[in-house]
């Protein structure tokens, strides 16, 4: 039985009318003429993305010729395949390549175009494409598209979005790292923080000195231009961090603790000293820590002691309390010294000094101050107030050796406050003044230097000490 059209007229329904053959360059056509239009509905037609005219090229080759962005689009959508060659080798990347079509580049790369096909005279996109833009990393620092530098690099975008993609992976690894790195640093100065609160004092021996510990913190080091006597030595200005609280040397490191040193160890201090008599300075056969040239009882601090001495002094407390002695660094010790201030000493005393708070050569005023008195030699440690930190006489009475070698300035200089172990270290740093200097030299930022065996009537040390939980 023959079927009946379901419209039910009882005639068979006509055939629709087939559809008009394109013309074979049909497609190419409207490539090179930049038709949207009739392109796409060739395609849809089921034209041949990849069908090549008379001269071997390819609609896609045409329209990226042309610079026809909109056209590449739905040629590559359609199955137009970037890597075909026309007959001298040029594919459509090595095209857009040579006029530097951006965005078509950007379509074919992202469509797997390969930039390290051979070309016309054996050159790849990649060797033109360098012509238009630059090198690879170069381009892809000013934020070209992955793209672009894919091409530049001569490799697939999917290696660079692969690279990238890793890059990015190790890059929030390192972060992560960092991050735990800093929240564990921060538990740990915490518990240090909690275990050694700022002002807590403490002796781990007889014959040790007196510590008090100092918080953690930062500061400004150096001296700004303006501050009246500054020496070059005293900049570049630089903030310093000190990351964790330590402990240091209430007072200068006095006569008696000394002396309990040599007994135990024998440790031979010279047989002579730097010292002033006679309005001479002159280094004397048999002066030295037991006779300087003037009295002194076992509070006094000691002096005509070297950098070498301090570091015998400090090698046998550690050994002694099995604790980290050692001296101060010098950002310490300004750290420590300035207690919290910026003024050329410290709170106690501002932008002037005063002999009723401090002992040094009292004839020459600094800045706005008055003349005072000059006592030629050291008093007792802790005969005047302490400063913020509660430590005492860390301007004048006698010069404290600490542990850096000399650098002319503080370029290169660390800001975590640890001692600079380079420059010329057959001579370290001198810091805080004496009994004999006038009172620029007491300033907090003053440095001086002298070699590590140098002996004088106005020179002593300080100590500090690592503290652990």
């Amino acid at each position: 039985m023959r079927e009946i059209a379901a419209g039910g007229g009882g005639e068979p329904a006509a055939a629709a009318p087939p559809a008009p053959a394109l013309p074979r360059d049909a497609l190419h056509r409207m490539a090179r003429a930049g038709d949207i239009d009739g392109l796409t509905a060739a395609l849809a037609a089921g034209a041949d993305a990849n069908g090549r005219d008379g001269k071997g090229w390819t609609a896609l080759m045409h329209a990226v010729d042309r610079g026809y962005t909109l056209l590449a689009r739905p040629l590559l959508e359609a199955g137009a395949d970037p890597n075909l060659r026309a007959p001298d080798g040029a594919t459509a990347l090595f095209i857009a390549a040579v006029h530097g079509h951006t965005e078509i580049v950007v379509a074919l790369m992202e469509a797997g175009a390969d930039p390290s096909i051979a070309g016309p005279g054996g050159k790849t996109a990649s060797d033109v494409g360098r012509l238009k833009y630059s090198d690879g990393e170069g381009a892809r620092e000013r934020g070209a598209d992955p793209a672009v530098a894919a091409l530049l690099r001569g490799v697939t975008l999917a290696e660079v979005r692969e690279e990238e993609e890793r890059k990015a992976r190790e890059k929030a690894e390192r972060k992560r790292r960092e991050r735990e790195a800093r929240e564990k640093a921060e538990r740990e100065r915490a518990a240090l923080a909690r275990k050694w609160p700022a002002g807590r004092t403490f002796r781990e021996c007889d014959a040790c000195p007196e510590m008090i510990v100092v918080p953690a913190g930062s500061f400004t080091m150096g001296s700004p231009a303006s501050e009246e006597s500054r020496d070059d030595s005293e900049g570049p200005v630089h903030r310093v961090t000190i990351g964790a609280p330590f402990a240091v040397g209430k007072y200068e490191v006095t006569r008696g603790e000394f002396s309990r040193f040599v007994e135990a160890t024998g440790h031979s201090t010279g047989y002579s000293c730097n010292t002033y008599e006679g309005d001479e300075w002159k280094d004397r056969p048999g002066r030295g820590w037991r006779n300087p040239g003037y009295r002194q009882d076992e509070r006094h601090p000691v002096a005509c002691v070297s950098w070498d001495d301090a570091q015998a002094y400090v090698g046998w407390l550690s050994k002694k309390t099995g604790k980290p002695y050692r001296l101060l660094s010098e950002a310490e010790w300004e750290y420590a010294a300035r207690a919290g201030t910026m003024s050329p000493f410290h709170g106690a005393f501002g932008p002037t000094i005063s002999t009723d708070l401090a002992n040094y050569n009292g004839t020459h005023p600094y800045s706005s101050g008055r003349k005072g008195v000059y006592r030629k030699k050291t008093v007792p440690a802790g005969s005047f107030p302490a400063n913020g930190f509660g430590l005492h006489d860390v301007h004048g009475n006698v010069y404290e050796w600490v542990e850096d070698c000399w650098n002319g300035s503080y370029r290169g200089a660390s800001s975590d406050g640890s001692a600079w172990a380079s420059g010329d270290c057959s001579v370290r740093v001198l810091r805080g003044g004496s009994w004999f200097n006038v009172p620029r030299n007491l300033r907090s930022a003053k440095r001086i230097r002298s070699g590590t065996g140098y002996r004088d009537v106005s020179v002593g040390f300080r100590i500090a000490r690592t503290l652990a939980r």
